[in-house]
């Protein structure tokens, strides 16, 4: 009899147990689904918070989504600065790690119907110009190719980080693309430094009623001939000629190879901005002649004729015009004015220096 008391006591106990925990299941499931039906009010304002936030990441994920390098090797990269770009950069000839003064690396490529105009703006601490701002004169509107010429000789090329910002202007207003150029100068061979002696060493001839006088080690001058002078230059000047005439019937690439000699003369010598013109070779006297407009150091545009002398190495210079407040944008204007002037003084100086190297003849 005990054994059958205890037995049903057993069973009371469980199923109140499991009544309690029914109970309790329910309560928690109730609850759930009120939470996953959004009674309640704070909840859904948070899932409306957390659906903002998830807009604001993909408008972000938009921004960001166009990469900023359209192309880059170890010399050079091409980036967007504006999403938006109407210019293509062709990379055919930029992939070029080191020029000499003959070299020039050619920034070509196409641009968008709507592009009116396109500026280059240029930047190297290390050039002569560190900051250079050009508009493409010869882009016209339709026929969509630009080209721009980054030369060592107009110092929008050297040495170290050339940056070119490309601003195109049209009806949907600018786009900019950045184009930075690492290069590293390389010495130019063909001018090579000699030791061509002392200005001592050469026979200066008494002329009409002047005499040299010499002022240093590479330097003479001639009294009271005001703006010229004679000097003993340390680089070859022997293969230097105003053009090739074999070459100019043909139309072959040595003419161009010939008369860059020249502008790697002047620019070893001077290392600053310089422009040559009206070449005049005389092969009998062994002698060439030349004009120069050239930037000095102190910010001063000269216009000069030059003498070389292939036999005795001797630069003889000449300054015909002189101008301040000049710019590289403008001095054209001045090089077309001047070029096919005529100076009564270089008349003088043409016959002095054939006189000078008549008496220096081996």
């Amino acid at each position: 009899m005990k054994l059958k008391q205890l037995g049903i006591l057993i069973a009371v106990v469980l199923i109140l147990a499991f009544i309690i925990n029914y109970t309790n299941n329910k309560t928690d499931l109730e609850e759930a689904k009120k939470w996953f039906n959004n009674e309640s009010s704070e909840t859904v304002n948070a899932w409306d918070s957390i659906i903002k936030d998830t807009d604001n990441e993909e408008i972000v994920a938009e921004e960001v989504q166009l990469p900023r390098i359209i192309a880059e090797t170890e010399n050079y990269i091409i980036e967007r600065i504006t999403d938006n770009q109407s210019l293509t950069i062709s990379e055919e000839k930029l992939d070029i790690s080191n020029f000499s003064w003959e070299d020039e690396i050619i920034l070509e490529g196409m641009a968008a119907d709507d592009v009116e105009s396109i500026r280059v703006e240029f930047s190297n601490v290390w050039s002569d110009f560190p900051n250079d701002n050009y508009e493409l004169t010869t882009y016209t509107q339709w026929e969509w190719f630009f080209k721009y010429v980054a030369s060592p000789l107009y110092k929008v090329l050297d040495s170290g980080i050339n940056e070119y910002i490309l601003t195109s202007t049209g009806k949907e207003g600018e786009t900019i693309t950045k184009l930075t150029i690492k290069a590293n100068s390389i010495p130019n061979t063909e001018e090579e430094i000699t030791d061509n002696g002392s200005i001592n060493d050469v026979v200066f001839p008494k002329w009409e009623f002047w005499e040299a006088i010499v002022l240093n080690e590479s330097t003479a001058y001639y009294s009271d001939l005001k703006g010229f002078e004679i000097q003993k230059t340390s680089l070859n000047t022997k293969n230097i000629i105003c053009e090739a005439p074999q070459a100019l019937a043909t139309g072959t690439w040595e003419v161009e190879a010939v008369t860059h000699s020249i502008t790697n003369f002047l620019v070893n010598k001077y290392s600053t901005w310089v422009y040559w013109n009206t070449c005049r070779p005389t092969v009998t006297w062994k002698w060439i002649a030349f004009n120069v407009l050239r930037l000095t150091w102190d910010e001063e545009f000269k216009y000069e004729k030059h003498y070389l002398d292939y036999d005795n190495n001797l630069h003889g210079i000449l300054e015909l015009a002189t101008w301040t407040g000049v710019t590289k944008e403008n001095i054209w204007e001045k090089n077309s004015e001047y070029k096919d002037k005529t100076f009564d003084i270089a008349d003088v100086t043409d016959s002095l220096f054939k006189e000078i190297i008549s008496s220096n003849r081996s």
